[in-house]
């Protein structure tokens, strides 16, 4: 008992170091790191890797707190509006005013590379391990490596993608080109299916094969491998162990049939990150509200308007109501979804239209339609692309920025916000790198354009 207590507190030290130094400081000796002996047990190693799990939640891009991506890139496209500290981080983003000393924008890079570093230790660390949970929790920590990778190329695009817990060669890397970006993906989450195989099958709330799919059916999305997309996309919705809700009022509590992957909240009975920061309590919002431009792009009698949005009590503001448990009941009654069966459905759908299978496409595209108690569209002079970005659109409000990524991917920046944001210009497609981190390391130089 006492050495396990004494190796669960070396993990926690561990890992508190982290929390506290940014990645490029973390100056442990050479190779030689306390994470070694938190992995030659089973329980602690399954501690750290639930570490990161709460990482992801709590301190990541994907927090749902006004840091995530879902806020952050709500406000830089058009879905949301911002009315907080006018002198703060976000009102530069939200005007398109940002600089290479962003507190947001170093944020994101620093908290990434945070917990890309302690998956590359827990990879290291479970590399000697013998237990027989090995494999799952390696390949767990290979899925976020590669999650976060992906999540910084969307920002800031050519990154480096950091294997190593070693800080000299760490804090001179190089950026990486996009073909290498997406080569370690790729290997990085083909070796995490290897490992995982069937493992965590029979829950959301941790990495499994479906879990992976989906991160690959996105990422071969975004690099236009349309016929992978599909077949990843099809392990998923073949499987039929996910289906979409016949009640969409459903769709985010926590037992929702739609869910691939979903985090759970930090303590049982507590509301998600997501939903006391977008709900609007009163009769103003504390920071954000949704565009009127969005309000009105939707169609009449859609569901997901009716269901997934909100007024504030004196009906002037609207919020996004998708999580709606704001105060701590005995039971959560919802987790925050990371990837969810819809969007799986929209990425075949692109992919199709894209390979030239129309009515397959249609049929994705009606599925998602029906779900919102809409009428499909139909075979004849539809503009596909601009169906299956309304449906994204929809579906996706304020979910992890996916609005804005796809106005990038559909080269739609300038046509979009331009009538709404005099100050954005095409190079606000990347967020710049923060200075401080091209002071430490001039290896990451040239700065992205425009900045």
């Amino acid at each position: 008992m006492k050495t396990s207590i004494l190796k669960f507190n070396i993990l926690l030290l561990f890992f508190l170091i982290f929390s506290c130094n940014d990645f490029v400081e973390v100056d442990f000796p050479t190779n030689q790191l306390p994470s070694l002996y938190v992995f030659e047990n089973e329980t602690t190693a399954n501690g750290a890797i639930l570490n990161l799990y709460s990482e992801l939640r709590d301190n990541s891009i994907y927090n749902g707190k006004l840091s995530s991506s879902s806020i952050l890139f709500g406000l830089y496209a058009d879905e949301l509006d911002y009315y907080g500290n006018p002198t703060s981080g976000l009102n530069d983003i939200y005007l398109h005013h940002i600089d290479t000393n962003n507190t947001e924008v170093k944020t994101i890079w620093t908290n990434s590379y945070k917990l890309i570093y302690m998956a590359n230790a827990s990879i290291q660390g479970l590399e000697n391990s013998h237990f027989s949970s090995k494999n799952t929790l390696m390949a767990e920590a290979l899925f976020f490596r590669a999650f976060m990778h992906f999540s910084l190329y969307t920002i800031y695009n050519e990154i480096p993608y950091i294997k190593s817990t070693d800080y000299l060669v760490n804090s001179k890397c190089y950026k990486n080109s996009q073909s290498e970006i997406y080569a370690n993906l790729i290997e990085d989450l083909e070796n995490a299916l290897v490992l995982l195989q069937d493992a965590n099958i029979n829950t959301n709330t941790r990495i499994n094969k479906f879990t992976i799919y989906a991160l690959l059916a996105k990422i071969h999305l975004y690099n236009k491998e349309w016929n992978k997309a599909i077949n990843y996309s099809d392990l998923i919705i073949h499987s039929n162990r996910f289906q979409l809700v016949n009640d969409i009022n459903t769709e985010f509590l926590k037992n929702s049939t739609s869910t691939i992957f979903q985090l759970k909240t930090a303590k049982e009975g507590s509301p998600t990150n997501e939903a006391p920061i977008f709900t609007i309590t009163g009769q103003n919002p504390n920071n954000i509200a949704l565009t009127k431009n969005f309000l009105n792009s939707f169609e009449n009698g859609d569901l997901r308007k009716i269901y997934w949005v909100k007024s504030s009590s004196n009906g002037n503001w609207f919020f996004s109501s998708k999580y709606k448990q704001i105060n701590t009941l005995a039971s959560s009654s919802e987790y925050s979804i990371v990837f969810r069966l819809p969007e799986i459905f929209l990425i075949r759908a692109e992919a199709y239209v894209n390979t030239n299978k129309k009515n397959e496409a249609i049929s994705d595209i009606n599925s998602i339609r029906n779900k919102a108690g809409l009428n499909g569209i139909s075979n004849t002079n539809e503009n596909l692309f601009e169906a299956i970005l309304n449906e994204r659109q929809h579906e996706l409000f304020c979910e992890h920025g996916n609005r804005w990524f796809d106005l990038k991917r559909f080269g739609l920046l300038s046509q979009t916000l331009l009538p709404l944001k005099p100050s954005f210009q095409d190079f606000h497609q990347y967020f710049p790198i923060p200075e401080s981190e091209i002071i430490l390391n001039q290896n990451l130089l040239p700065q992205n354009q425009g900045y």
